[in-house]
This record gives C-alpha cells, structure tokens and sequence, in this order.
C-alpha cells in the first residue's frame, strides 16, 4: 500500500497478531499498540516505568574501567577536562559529568567544542589539552577520532554513541554501547544516559551525597533532542525525567537555571511533555551552539542563582529568534537548488554564504519534504561542512561511510551525519 506521498506502507496488524493473553489483559487497542512497537515481552514494565527496572550499568563494556580511571585521578587531583559537544545531548552530557566530579572533589573544566572549531577532536586541540589536562574525557564524541587520541599521550575515556566505524582508537578506554553492551536495549542511549549511568557508579563506589537520579532532567533532554528510539529503557529514563522536569517547572524542585529556560521556552506551563522539549526546550538549547557559543547552554543548565539564569535564558531566547531567520532563509533557497535535482536519489546542494550551523535543520526538512536523503554543505576556500539526513528506512551511514576517504571529520548515524 502507497500513501498520498507515494511512501510506502507497512500495515502492521496484517504482519503481527496479537496474543490472546496480552489482549485480555489490556484490550485489544493497547495490545494492538504494545504488539506494533514490539514491546509486548515486557508490557507491564513499558506501561508503568519504573527506575528499579533499569538494567544494571556495568552491562555496557568499558563503564567499569573508565570508573577505575576517574577515580584514580580524583583521588590524585589530577586535572580532567570534559569535553563535550554543542548539541542538547553533549551539553547535558557534559552537565551531568561536571557536576558528579565537582561533588566529588575533582579538578575538572568543562570545554564544548563551537561550529567555527568544528566537531570532535583534532590534532590540535589534542596538543592543547595535553598541555593543560593529565586526563581527558570525551563525551559525545570521540569513537572515530583514532588518529587524534592514538598519537597522543594523554590518557582518555570516550564516553560515546555514535555509529562505530571499522577502526577506534585504541589507547581510549571506550564507552560506547554500540560497540559493547549485553542488552539490545542498551545500544540505543544517548550520551547523556551514558552519562547518568557512569555517575551513579562513581556516587555510589564514593558514598557521595549527591543523588543521581536529579540529573535525570538532563537525561530527558538529551535523549529526546537526540531523537533516541524510545524502547524500554530510554521510555524509563525520559518518563522519570519528564517528571522532574514538572517538578522543576512547577517550584517544587529548585534548579534555576533549567527552570528559566522552561519558563522562557513555555512561559507557566508546569506539566512537561516530550512535544515540549521536541519543539520548544531543545531548538533553544541547540541555539547556542549552532550559531554563537554552547557554552551559554551549559552556563544556563549549571546555573544556581535566579537572576543569573534569567539573563542567560533571555540570550538563548534572541539566539533562537536569529536561529529560526536563518533558517527560514537558508531552507528556501536550499529547497529551490533541491527542486532542480528531484530526480536524483541522493540531493546534494550546498553554498558559500549558508551558516553552518542550521545545515542540519535544514537538511532534515528537505529529506522529510522530498522523501530521500539529502546533504546540505556549507562550502569554504579549502573544506565544505556539511550535515546529511535521511528519510524512510535508507541506513545513510553505511553508505556514506565508504567515502571516508574524502573527509576531514566525519560520524554520526544511521539516519544523520555530519562531515567535513
């Protein structure tokens, strides 16, 4: 069957039946419902989330290591840097990472990459950071860096949940789930959950007085920015940090700077949805970064005095507005250059004068209106940036991925990529 969009149509309840038991419990449309989204072995925990149904940590390979490691160097107060990214999902990553080694009595900086410095590591940024830290954390970031992490001598831990490519580095204690986790479910966390679990092991191995499951408002926002599919685990996390972020939006848990920026995404809205952070918390968030500078993100997510985060919230706010008019711009005239290629299976168009940090945006929409993947490039003197998403069921890393050779930097997923 074909849509009015000539996609095509998988008519679930002709492929899967519902048994009998699951629907005498639930009725038939929630049963229909559990069966289509393939949940229905764990159909109680799915409806009713609970944090006690959270798989334990050390499933995923490398968690117990890189705890080793950070614990070492706490205890030696060496310095750590946190490097992060500059999108929801690196900055609140790079939040709940911060916080815990603060608590924790580290000497730890925080430091999030900017669209002008690119993503990810490089040789000199490597250099850098050799200087001024004894241990270097990447999160968000990092599995394809090889060549940066392996020809230096820092010691690293990259905290991560980008596709893995054929090679990764080999002197980084890796946390990635796609490349090591004992339960399906787990390969699909966002780096911010990573982030949340490795927390929980280093309070709990500390007896710090700090409980973790606060930062699980953070752990909502990155896993819903970053388009997580929402299986058992993440619909835990995010339903407990939906909940928080109520809590917070409401006055009943004080975190000033999350609130200012629920108040100046929703105004007094105090019952928090995932279409919220979608379509309201996230672009904000993701302002800073694309345009200006991330780290006013992460101020504001950090931020403990009211007037502090209020200013801080009203730059996001003016960000945004210049975000969505660059946007508009750019996607009009990105879409006429697409028109004229319609016939072929792959768009590709780029310009000098697009801002490179809206490309994604950009790139995303005309993949969803034309119905293929498409990249969108900003193209410099020597290098072109550009974001490739997808549409429908085509895996465009896989595919990509084969022309490495011609990239800078390149990662991302299956269905979205960045490259130099």
């Amino acid at each position: 069957m074909r849509g009015v969009t000539n996609r095509r149509w998988r008519l679930l309840y002709k492929e899967r039946s519902v048994p009998p038991e699951l629907e005498k419990v639930y009725g038939h449309l929630i049963a229909r419902l559990l069966v289509n989204r393939g949940v229905e072995r764990y159909a109680e925990a799915f409806l009713n989330p609970s944090l006690k149904n959270l798989p334990s940590p050390d499933c995923i390979d490398g968690l117990t290591s890189a705890l080793e490691r950070i614990l070492d160097a706490v205890k030696k107060q060496k310095r750590i840097i946190v490097y992060g990214d500059y999108d929801v999902d690196g900055i609140s990553a790079t939040s709940i990472l911060y916080k815990t080694l603060k608590k924790l009595g580290a000497k730890v900086y925080p430091v999030l990459p900017d669209r002008r410095t690119g993503y990810g590591l490089s040789l000199q940024l490597m250099s850098v950071f050799e200087k001024y830290g004894e241990l270097l954390i990447t999160v968000d970031n990092g599995t394809s860096a090889v060549r940066e992490i392996d020809s230096s001598n820092l010691p690293t831990i990259v905290i991560d949940h980008h596709n893995v490519p054929t090679q990764t580095p080999k002197k980084a204690i890796l946390v990635n789930p796609k490349a090591g986790a004992k339960e399906e479910a787990l390969k699909a966390l966002s780096s911010s959950a990573l982030s949340y679990f490795l927390a929980k092991m280093l309070i709990q191995e500390t007896n710090a007085e700090q409980d973790p499951d606060e930062f699980l408002d953070l752990v909502a926002l990155g896993t819903l920015a970053d388009y997580m599919p929402i299986n058992l685990v993440n619909r835990i996390l995010t339903v407990s940090g939906l909940e928080m972020l109520t809590k917070v939006a409401r006055g009943e848990l004080r975190k000033p700077g999350v609130r200012e920026l629920l108040k100046s995404a929703l105004g007094e809205d105090d019952e928090i949805t995932s279409r919220d952070i979608y379509f309201s918390v996230a672009p904000r968030l993701n302002s800073a970064g694309r345009i200006s500078k991330p780290r006013i993100a992460l101020k504001l997510l950090l931020e403990e005095d009211e007037k502090v985060a209020k200013s801080l919230a009203e730059q996001l706010e003016e960000l945004n507005k210049r975000r969505k008019r660059l946007t508009r711009q750019t996607y009009k005239e990105a879409l006429k250059k697409a028109q004229a290629l319609e016939e072929d299976n792959f768009i590709v168009v780029w310009d000098e004068n697009w801002h490179p940090g809206i490309l994604g945006i950009v790139a995303g929409r005309l993949a969803g209106e034309l119905g293929k993947p498409v990249a969108v490039f900003s193209k410099g003197k020597n290098r072109a940036t550009g974001s490739i998403r997808s549409s429908d069921d085509v895996d465009v890393y896989s595919k990509v991925s084969k022309l490495s050779g011609m990239f800078v930097k390149w990662g991302g997923h299956d269905k979205a990529m960045g490259v130099t």
